[in-house]
């Protein structure tokens, strides 16, 4: 019986291995494969990859995502922005438009959580249409709590 349990156990590992290889990658020394940085944002001073992003258009909102992990990843941390149609192409103060009908903003990550229901401080946002899938979205924004959070990206969303 043990040495049953010695010959299939030691098949079943190897077999284990080199299921496991293909997924191995070579792209990096830490066997992760690198994605390129579309942009940065910065947050409370700090400045943060985006590595990937995101936008829908449902007639009435556009809404956009960007996130320093990759696209096939759940994101856990992200920074989402949305406005109403009618503010595309204009440059607009917070204080100028009504919270969660014209615009809407949520920051999420391990540590930090800003709501779409919590109204932002202060700050400006300008949204640019620059093809059909082509977008620049500038923001400098004062969160809830005073940090600040800015962004400045022009890029293809997916």
């Amino acid at each position: 019986m043990k040495k049953w349990f010695i010959k299939y156990g030691t098949a079943a590992l190897l077999l284990g291995g080199i299921i496991c290889l293909p997924a191995c990658s070579t792209d990096d020394d830490n066997g992760n494969k690198s994605y390129p940085v579309l942009g940065t944002y910065e947050l409370d001073g700090e400045e943060y990859e985006i590595v990937s992003t995101r936008y829908s258009n449902d007639g009435t909102y556009m809404m956009f995502s960007f996130t320093p992990l990759p696209p096939h990843v759940e994101m856990t941390t992200y920074a989402a922005f949305g406005i109403r149609l009618y503010w595309l192409n204009k440059e607009v103060n917070i204080h100028d438009v009504y919270h969660n009908d014209d615009y809407i903003f949520v920051y999420e990550d391990p540590v930090r959580y800003y709501s779409q229901y919590r109204r932002l401080t202060d700050g400006t946002f300008h949204v640019k249409q620059n093809s059909e899938s082509n977008f620049t979205v500038k923001l400098d924004l004062i969160l809830p709590d005073g940090i600040p959070f800015k962004m400045d990206y022009t890029g293809d969303f997916q």
